[in-house]
């Protein structure tokens, strides 16, 4: 039997990583197969790891083309920060690893305020959802494309807590001519959710019968950027 290990939520840290700037880890997500001795646990504890740093537009495309079978604890992805050069670009950077295990690394000393800003923010946001990681499904509303340069240029990704209480959507637009995804959530408990977006907004509050068939509008304004949307439903 498989079990699932999701309580190593640990806090971020820090390390030093020389050369190569500081590393975060926001956390810690592991799937072993107990009837398997000590050592294969941890040879086979990931899936899908992605630790090609120098094309991190691309890394997104994985998260939104991965088959549903494959759950989103199981692939670590990286935030490259020291590539992106524009604002929206280094948002786009920070959405890739928040549909999975979260990985940021690069040269934070170096960053603008507004960048720190932004990355402070990234981490707090992932950390207030990460725990529906635990139970839940995922949905893919762009069609699979190849996880080649050029692929997947509009790419957006659902993840939909078992609770039916709560859910995430990345959006990532890398050169498409398309400015908005609309995103429906049908499913949902009847009831009001709150709604929070990265880069920040203020928060908004929608009905489930609106959310499942209206949906949201998750506005890419830029040619390369990104969005988090995530949904609570509020306490009664």
């Amino acid at each position: 039997m498989t079990y699932s290990v999701y309580d190593i939520f640990c806090p971020p840290y820090w390390w030093n990583t020389g050369n190569e700037g500081v590393a975060a880890n926001l956390s810690e997500i592991s799937v072993f197969d107990f009837s398997q001795p000590w050592w294969y646990r941890y040879i086979n504890d990931d899936l899908a790891s992605i630790t090609d740093q120098s094309d991190y537009r691309l890394l997104g495309a994985l998260a939104a083309n991965v088959t549903e079978f494959i759950h989103p604890s199981q692939c670590g992805i990286w935030s490259w920060t020291d590539c992106a050069e524009g604002v929206w670009d280094f948002v786009l950077a920070m959405t890739n690893s928040m549909i999975g295990r979260m990985h940021i690394c690069g040269d934070f000393a170096s960053l603008s305020d507004e960048k720190k800003s932004l990355l402070k923010e990234a981490c707090a946001f992932y950390k207030s959802y990460r725990h529906i990681f635990s139970s839940c499904r995922t949905y893919h509303h762009t069609l699979p494309e190849a996880y080649t340069h050029g692929g997947a240029k509009l790419r957006c990704t659902k993840l939909r807590a078992g609770n039916n209480a709560e859910a995430v959507v990345v959006a990532q637009r890398v050169g498409s001519d398309t400015d908005s995804v609309n995103v429906k959530f049908p499913g949902l408990l009847p009831g009001e959710y709150t709604i929070t977006t990265y880069p920040s907004s203020e928060p908004v509050t929608a009905a489930s019968a609106m959310l499942a068939s209206e949906g949201i509008d998750i506005k890419l304004p830029s040619e390369i950027c990104g969005r988090a949307v995530y949904l609570r439903k509020n306490d009664n």
